[in-house]
């Protein structure tokens, strides 16, 4: 009965270790973001401009009003 106790905790902790070992590190970073323009955002400009300042594209074209007719361009990178 021991035995077979000792296995399953040890197959369990094998799972979490491989778990975690698999999980890519950039998972694991904190994201910010960062407000480039308030208005006139397009997709290909805002993602060049996010490019310049932090050398990531995850950028992104958010409405600011509530007709949803004016978009800010925000950048989301990597804090750090």
């Amino acid at each position: 009965m021991t035995k077979l106790y000792s296995s399953w905790i040890l197959t369990i902790v094998l799972i979490i270790a491989v778990a975690m070992i698999s999980i890519p590190q950039g998972a694991l970073a904190a994201r910010c973001q960062d407000i480039l323009y308030n208005s006139g955002c397009t997709l290909a400009d805002c993602g060049q401009k996010c490019w310049e300042k932090h050398h990531e594209a995850s950028r992104q074209c958010i409405p600011t009003d509530p007709d949803q007719t004016i978009y800010a361009c925000y950048c989301f990178y990597t804090c750090g």
